[in-house]
Formats: C-alpha cells, structure tokens, sequence
C-alpha cells in the first residue's frame, strides 16, 4: 500500500515538473560536398527532458535523444538508476482481461515484494479471442529481455505472396526453364512455404522449386506439375525472417533441354533475378518466381511458462538484479510488453514462486503504466553524431528540430563535389601487391586522391589507381579523399577484408566460369540460326581458351607472385554471365513521315528524272502504305550481360502483305551488307537501305538480324509513278531497253540504260592495281623474306642441315618442329627451312615472271649497247672501198 501511495503522488508531482532545454549557442559548417555529413557544434542545457525524445533534421532523418548523447559519449544523469523505463502498478488481480490495441504497446505486469528476492517458477495462462490472421496475431516481451511469439500457422496460403523485385505489369515470356533460375524474396517469419512459379507454355513435365538461404546453402525443395500457366508446391522448414533465393529447375535434369515451359521475365526498375544461383555479377533480369506464407491458425488457450518460454525465470532474476539489486522491499514490477492485432486478452492461473527470507508465491497480475526516463544534461554536442547527410547538391536551408520543436534553421551550400562511388577490389589478396581502383563521378576532373589504407600508411596519387600491400590478413577501414580541379573535396570509407591470394583466384576462376557456362546455356536456348553469332559476339570461344589456360596456370602456381598475376588477369576477363531478350515488342507497320525516302524507290524502279522532285513522293507514299499494306512485326532485343549490359543483336520477324494490284517494295533502312536473313532471301542492296520485292496481292515472311541496337525503319512503295503526284517523270519508260533517241541515258533512266562502259572501265583499274599490289608483296617474298626471317644466313644452313640429318633419321615433320620450337625456333622459321631443305617453293605464286621481263630489259639494254657502240666505231673508221678494174 506504501508503494501504490508513493507511486501516485509521484506521478502528481510530475505533473508539475516543467521540461526544458536551451540552446546556448551553435556553430554549423555552411558549405559540403553531397552527402557529407553534417557539420557543427551544440552547446545544449537540458533538464527533465524524455530520454527517448526524437532528435530530427527537416529533410526527414532522425535519431534519439539518447543515441545522440551516447553516440558523443556525453555524460548525463538520468531520473532512474540505469536509465531505463520506469513502472506504476495498479489494480491487482488473480485473473484479468485486457483490451489490447493493434497501434501501440500494451503493458501488464506481476509484482512481488521482499529483500534479497530470487524467482524459482513462473507460470501463467494466456486465452484471447483473434481468428485467422495475416501477421503475427499476438507477441509478449517478458521483462525487456525475453521474446514469444504465436507462431502456429493454418493451411491457408494467403497470408502474402512476393514476387521478389518482379513485376507483373511488366512480364513477357523469358527464357525456358532447362537450368537454375533464382529470384531474390524477403520472407517473414514461416513454418511453411508454398513456392511457384507463372509460366508460358505447356509441357507435362514436372518442375522443382528450391530455397536457398542467403549463404546459398540449400534448404527444403518440392516438384509440382504446373498447370494453366501456374504451380506452386508447399514445404515445411522453420524459416527466420530475411532474404532467401527461390529458385525453379526441371525436375528431369537428364532431359532439361526438352522441357517447353517459358518463365515470365522483366528488367525494369531494380532487379534481383539470375540465371544461376547468384554471383557477384548485379543482377539484371527478374523472373515469375512467387512465394507464400500461410495464415497463423486461430487463437488457443496458451501457458507461458519454461516449456514454453526457455529462460524465462532466469530472464526474471536478471531484471529483478539490473533494476532492482533483488531488493523488493517496496515492490518490484515485472513488466510484459504485448502487441499484435486487436484482440481481447485474458491471463489467469498465475504462479510466481520466489524465494524472500522465506517461500512466497504471487498470483495476482496488474494493470502497468510506464513512466519514461528523464534525462538531464549540460554541454556541447557535435553534431555529426547524428549522421545526418546534406543529400545532393544545391543551396538548401537545414532545420535541426527536438520534439517537433525547431532549434534552428541555417541556409547551407552543397558544392557540385565529385561523389565517390565505390572502390574495388574489396577482397584483396594478402601479403602481396595489387592495384585498387577508385569509381568517382565528377563534372571536373580529379586533381588528386588522397589514400589512406588503414594500416597506418597513406599515398597521394593523381589518377584513380593506386598500388598497395596489405602485409596481414584481416580488415581495415580505407578512407578515400579526392580534390577536383575547383579545389573540392569529397572523403568516404571502405571495409576492404585481405585474404589468401590462392583462395581469391580459386574463388574468382568458378565464378567466372560459372558466368560464362551460364552465358553458354542462355545462347543454346535461342533458335539455331542465331547462335553462332550470339557466341561470335560473347566471344565464348576466347573466354574458354583464357579461363582453360588460367586454370593449367593455377595448377602450376606456387607463390603468392603467381597467384596475384593470375588474379590480375581474371579480373580483366569481362566474361559474360548471361544473354538473354532484354525487350521485345510486337508492332503494326507504322512509319513517321520524316523517315521515309523515295530515293531508293526511284533507283531501283525509276520515276523521276529531278532529285529536287523526290520530297514530293513522300506523303504519297505514306498514304498508299497506309491504304494497301498489313503487316505485323516483332523485334527483339538480345543483350550480353557483362560489366554493362550490351545489346549485341536486333533480331525481326517481319509478315507482310500486299492488296494492291501493283508490285511494291518494302524498305529496310540499313545496309544490306548489315543484314542476315535467316533463310536465302531476293533481298537487294539500293545504297544504304535493303530492299525486297512483293508481289501484287502478294505476302511475305521473312526473318533477319542485324549487330546492334539501333532499330530499323521500315516502308513500303510502289513504283513513284504510280503514285497520284504531279512531278515531272522523265524520258523514261522502263522497258528495259535504252532507247537513246527517246533522250534515255544511265543517268535518267538507270533501269533501262546501264552503265556498261564505265563499269568496265572500273573493273579494269581494279584488277591492274590488284596485279601492282600482289607483284610488291612477291618480289619482297622473293628477295627480302630470307633474310627478314634469318638475320644470319649461318643459322639458315645449320637448321637445313638438322632437318636434312633428322629427316634421314625418320623423324616425322612433327616431330621435328616440336624438337625446334624447343630452342626457340618460331614456326615460321621451320617451315621456311623445311621448304628450303626440299627445294620447295618458299615465295609467292609467279603471276608476272618479274625476272624474266627484268632480263629482256637488261638484254634489250646491252643489245642496244653494242649496237650504238658498234654504230660509233663505223663512223670513226669508215669501211675500205676497193675498185676492182677489168
């Protein structure tokens, strides 16, 4: 009675006790960087304030009264003797009921009474009257220490459902399903689970769902056969609350590639799927993967007592020591904290056995009303302790408010500071050298970074790498400050772990080639006439090769050197982890005016005589498209993924018809050189667009790809003339006979009049500049390549010999390149020597016998010598004419 006559007239007295805090002064920094935290001092006198009251900035981010204080390590005293809440008891019973509010926190409690008290046994019923519900019906927090929680679950799955980062709104048929596909999911708290996934396709084949906990450690699976375009199977596994990976697989893994069933997929907004069990790739595709949870059951009579709680009285004596020093002498309240959903309460049947200078036994339980700590304290505060940051660049006004209550209102400048992204790699091989890069965004260029490792070394460096040693496995703390060309300054920090340089390579290398088996699989999942180049652009063959060869080079390491180098180059390897269709749209033939260009249409089937003319075609021709056209397209864009997404490919599929009674012809705007159709196709090359034919009240289907991701345009037109337009035609006819006299020349009328001439003219001079071209390279061949492969012809003999003296041993010519390239020989080189050895040819086909016509030219040279020398020597001694007389 003592107690309950003290507690009240405690709480009368508060009544009258006024809260107060001043503000002696403040000193705020008034200029950041983005998302610098705030800067300042507070010299704060506070008296009688809540402990837990809030401490805010205007832009929305708070923090306690008390983490602040702490977060300082201030000295501060508080209305009770540890700073925690305090109780007010009233109203005990043996049994009561409760009317528990679903907003807030609802107390009762037990007190006991006595010196030097310790608990022996707690017992007491719980009954209530909430039915089947979403969330956790019912929680009790016994004494700020122990936690319970209603946890039985009905057979209802529809409590939630999650589809992880998945958007439904956004779906289109993905992949199949014929390997691993994840999807990350938050889950709540759970017994059971029911897994699924929404599907396009129908097979009969059954699928498997997996959890995976956030380690990727495997937890319980189920199949299903999915029907209507969903399944879903259930398991039962006591799940804690967190992120989990829920995967589907064909169930059949020997026959994975049969099985038709298409995963819904999206890439829009944040994405948190993968083909595979997760890497350290980011993710860039979500897939249909769902789980549920099920409904907790109805309400049932509970008792609480160390069956059912483990811990609890021990829980109890410690809170009677922290709080009270076991001394109970004017009473001491074990509170009980209940939340959940709106619910009637009852506690009934209630047993405290404790042990007080004697045995007592306690059975009543009170009504418990919670008297906040007061704090008071007087000083200096800094205000970066608060963590808040100043957020993007920009003039702002920042706001610091108590309670609601504003302190004080400043205008601060956040300067366009360079904005330190990230820096890698974190995980670091140990004892060794490696290179850390930094990624910094900035409008200016970087002048420096400053580098401070945490291992009490700093370097100062002018680009964005840097070498370092971490001597010693373990973590430290890297704070990075860079300076841009405007003399601003950004810093943040980094937990970089250094490890084993082998652990590091080994760990990357199965990543790595996780990544590209993953890629790999993606590609053979799309149509056969588009996989060659799908590896062509992923490059799959290279990265097989250097990861083959990276991992010979892992075998045959020994020192951390080795392994640091091998590290190196994996880490450079940009391998691709998946390919996939990142967008894909089905489309009616719509074309805008501006795209249209009746040029190709004069060239290949003539009209105008007057370029000037041809802008006058081009509503024309956009109304007879839109008269006499149908056409239905789909386009699909096919992306790599790697450190960016790439899209490697466009791929269409065009079915196109015609009801006019003339020919026409649908244009592709792109290059007919940049096209592939997937089967033979008329398609034609008009300068920089493609062309094919349709026939009148023709249809045709057709598919092609092209390399990149800028789409194609698309039109239709029929010849210009036929075309309700009043430019001037021409001499033209298109008859397919040049008819000079009727004024038709190439120029005009290209269809009819080719130009023969100078094609040919042209030809010509590609075929002689050809011959100059081949007959350089055969006369260096001839003359220089010897000694270009063999600076000392010494060497050129003695390596004939050998494989003279081999060859007569019978060595093959395997056998004895390989002998060669032992000492260094390139191949080259033994081919050139196996050649000579032989008397084969070692240069170039002859085409133009060069010596020959060198020596006629010699010869004709001398020739012509001798005959002006022997010229000479007549004129200088002329011929002696003898007179013969009869």
């Amino acid at each position: 009675m003592k107690k309950v006559i003290l507690s009240m007239l405690f709480v009368f007295l508060l009544g009258f006790a006024s809260a107060s805090i001043t503000l002696n002064n403040y000193t705020l920094k008034k200029t950041y960087s983005p998302y610098e935290i705030i800067s300042g001092q507070i010299n704060l006198t506070i008296s009688n304030e809540k402990l837990d009251a809030v401490l805010s900035s205007g832009w929305g981010q708070t923090i306690s009264l008390r983490d602040f204080l702490d977060n300082n390590s201030a000295s501060y005293s508080c209305s009770t003797f540890d700073c925690s809440d305090d109780y007010n008891f009233s109203r005990g019973e043996e049994s009561k009921k409760f009317l528990i509010d679903a907003a807030k926190k609802n107390y009762f409690g037990f007190v006991l009474f006595g010196e030097s008290l310790t608990i022996n046994r707690i017992s007491f019923d719980v009954a209530s009257d909430f039915g089947m519900e979403n969330k956790v019906p019912l929680k009790m927090e016994f004494f700020g220490i122990k936690r319970w929680e209603f946890d039985e679950e009905s057979d209802d799955f529809t409590r939630s459902i999650s589809y992880g980062c998945y958007d439904e709104s956004k779906g289109m048929p993905g992949p199949f399903i014929r390997s691993l596909y994840c999807e990350k999911i938050n889950l709540p708290k759970a017994k059971k689970l029911e897994m699924g996934v929404r599907v396009a396709g129908t097979d009969d084949k059954p699928l498997k769902m997996t959890v995976y906990d956030s380690f990727k450690s495997p937890g319980p699976s189920c199949e299903f056969l999915p029907s209507d375009g969903e399944g879903s199977c259930i398991v039962e596994y006591d799940f804690a609350p967190g992120e989990y990976f829920v995967c589907v697989s064909p169930a059949d893994s020997d026959n994975a590639y049969s099985y038709n069933y298409q995963l819904f997929s999206e890439s829009s907004g944040i994405n948190c799927g993968w083909p595979s069990l997760p890497s350290t790739e980011n993710s860039t595709r979500d897939y249909s993967i769902f789980a549920k949870t099920a409904k907790y059951a109805p309400a049932k009579n509970v008792t609480i007592d160390e069956n059912e709680v483990e811990g609890l009285v021990s829980a109890a004596n410690t809170f009677l020591y922290s709080k009270y020093n076991y001394n109970c002498s004017e009473g001491c309240v074990l509170p009980v904290v209940v939340e959940g959903v709106s619910q009637n309460l009852s506690i009934s049947n209630i047993t405290i056995d404790y042990y007080s200078q004697g045995d007592y036994s306690s059975k009543k339980v009170y009504d418990i009303s919670v008297i906040p700590p007061t704090v008071d304290f007087s000083g200096v505060l800094q205000l970066s302790k608060t963590n808040f940051d100043v957020g993007e660049k920009g003039t702002k006004d920042f706001e610091l408010y108590l309670n609601g209550n504003k302190f004080f209102e400043e205008e601060i400048t956040v300067l366009p500071a360079p904005i330190i992204k990230n820096v890698y790699p974190i995980n670091p091989p140990a004892g060794i050298s490696f290179i850390l890069y930094a990624d910094v965004e900035s409008e200016t260029p970087i002048k420096n970074y400053f580098w401070d490792f945490g291992d009490n070394t700093t370097q100062q460096t002018t680009n964005a790498s840097v070498v370092h040693t971490y001597f010693e496995l373990g973590s430290y703390t890297l704070t990075l400050n860079v300076t841009d060309a405007n003399g601003f300054t950004t810093s943040k920090s980094f937990l970089i772990i250094a490890g084993s340089p082998e652990d590091v390579v080994n760990e990357t290398l199965d990543e790595k080639k996780q990544a590209l088996e993953n890629a790999l699989e993606d590609i053979n999942k799309f149509p056969a006439w588009l996989q060659d180049i799908l590896k062509e652009l992923a490059n799959i063959s290279f990265y097989q090769y250097e990861l083959n060869r990276l991992e010979k080079e892992i075998e045959n390491a020994f020192t951390d050197e080795d392994f640091l180098n091998i590290a190196i180059e994996l880490q450079n390897l940009d391998v691709p982890s998946a390919v996939f269709v990142s967008e894909q749209k089905i489309f009616p033939l719509f074309t805008d005016l501006s795209e249209i260009d009746p040029e190709p249409i004069a060239i290949i089937a003539g009209g105008v005589s007057n370029d000037s003319e041809l802008e006058d075609y081009k509503n024309p021709i956009l109304q007879w498209q839109r008269e006499n056209i149908k056409a239905s397209i789909e386009s699909k864009k096919i992306s790599i993924a790697r450190s960016n997404n790439e899209v490697a490919l466009l791929v269409y599929s065009v079915n196109v018809s015609s009801n006019s009674e003339y020919e026409s012809y649908f244009v592709i705007k792109k290059k007919r050189e940049d096209l592939y159709f997937k089967e033979s196709s008329d398609a034609r090359k008009v300068g920089d667009y493609t062309i094919l034919i349709l026939d009148k009240y023709g249809s045709r289907n057709f598919d092609f790809y092209f390399k990149g991701s800028e789409e194609a345009v698309f039109y239709v037109s029929p010849k210009l003339s036929l075309l309700p337009t009043q430019p001037r035609i021409g001499p033209c006819n298109f008859n397919k006979i040049c008819e000079k006299d009727k004024g038709e020349n190439y120029k005009n009328c290209r269809s009819d009049c080719k130009p023969w001439g100078w094609m040919i003219f042209y030809l010509f001079l590609a075929i002689l500049f050809g011959l100059v071209v081949y007959t350089i390279f055969q006369m260096w061949y001839k003359t220089r390549y010897e000694k270009f492969l063999f600076k000392d012809r010494r060497y050129l003999f003695n390596l004939v010999n050998f494989i003279n003296n081999a060859s007569a041993r019978g060595m093959s010519d395997k056998q004895i390149k390989s002998e060669l390239k032992k000492y260094k020989w390139s191949g080259e080189q033994i081919v050139y020597a196996m050649k000579k050895s032989r008397g084969q040819r070692t240069g170039m086909y002859e085409l133009i016998p060069i010596e020959k016509i060198f020596a006629w030219f010699r010869r004709r040279k001398v020739e012509n010598a001798i005959q002006k020398q022997s010229q000479q020597q007549s004129q200088q001694y002329p011929p002696t004419i003898n007179f013969r007389t009869t």
